[in-house]
């Protein structure tokens, strides 16, 4: 428990830019819909999505690269510190698709389009977060990591979905 509160503390830094952008998305997305721009809420969608990537990212590279150093910021037991040094390794591996989930999902929810984006968030969380994380802990056996896996599996596919349904365009005819 200590070693998984100590991750999510420390991966909290990482969300900050990506709620930003994705904040940002929302209402520039809103406002180009409202006028009559949809070309304008595609690119305004994909400027915040390059630099929440580039900062999600770069968090990401010191949650791979310095991972016992963070980890130690919290705690000196050393149990502690090897079980949150994994968490923040295999979240490293999913901030850029966590980046794609903010962005593109606040863009889609600035186009009205929030029963998508209510559904899978519901899905994911309830589904394949919860359904992956039993399976690897109560099936499989391998402890708490189950339970980060199960968060990277939620943050990809909110990802890849949200992509797939931002570039399907259908939100640009929305009436906001």
């Amino acid at each position: 428990y200590a070693a998984h509160t100590i991750g999510i503390n420390a991966e909290s830094v990482s969300y900050m830019p990506g709620t930003a952008f994705a904040v940002a998305a929302t209402t520039l997305v809103g406002q180009n819909l409202g006028a009559e721009r949809p070309d304008l809420a595609e690119r305004s969608t994909y400027q915040a999505l390059l630099p929440a990537c580039i900062l999600v990212g770069a968090v990401g590279v010191g949650f791979l690269a310095f991972p016992g150093a963070l980890v130690r910021l919290y705690s000196s037991d050393p149990e502690v510190i090897r079980l949150a040094s994994i968490y923040m390794r295999m979240m490293g591996f999913c901030q850029i698709h966590q980046a794609f989930g903010f962005v593109l999902l606040g863009a889609l929810r600035g186009a009205g389009d929030t029963k998508f984006v209510m559904w899978l968030t519901a899905f994911c969380s309830w589904v394949l977060r919860l359904g992956t994380t039993y399976l690897l802990i109560n099936v499989v056996g391998i402890g708490v990591t189950g339970a980060w896996w199960g968060m990277a599996v939620d943050g990809f596919v909110k990802g890849l979905a949200g992509w797939m349904w931002f570039r399907r365009g259908r939100w640009k005819k929305a009436s906001v």
